[in-house]
């Protein structure tokens, strides 16, 4: 039995789902723990869909309209899961890591200030 928190869904599409994910990748898109990379790559992706001449339905905005909410969701999806944050956006506690690439090796001595 797995004691993990389960991965998000992208199955539920009522209008609360989609603002609320919305507000997480507004609140996502400044946070500093996102990678540049994803803050830029999605969103553009998405722009320059919605600016390409072709498109899915012509002379119907439905296709660029999916392709936003598509892109927005699937940016809140990995950009939380990369800022370590649950569902509603907040920052879940991280364990403490063992990380000995950052320890310094070193040498001590007490001196005492009476000799």
């Amino acid at each position: 039995m797995s004691t993990s928190t389960p991965k998000r869904s992208m199955g539920n599409w009522s209008l609360e789902a989609i603002l609320r994910d919305l507000v997480m990748a507004w609140r996502l898109l400044w946070d500093p723990k996102v990678p540049t990379m994803l803050k830029v790559l999605i969103p553009v992706a998405a722009l320059v869909y919605c600016l390409w001449p072709l498109d899915l339905l012509p002379f119907l905005p439905f296709d660029d309209i999916a392709v936003v909410i598509l892109a927005m969701r699937l940016f809140a999806q990995m950009a939380s899961s990369a800022a370590g944050t649950n569902r509603d956006g907040f920052s879940q506690a991280q364990p403490p890591r063992n990380d000995d690439t950052n320890t310094i090796d070193t040498t001590w001595r007490v001196v005492d200030p009476d000799r």
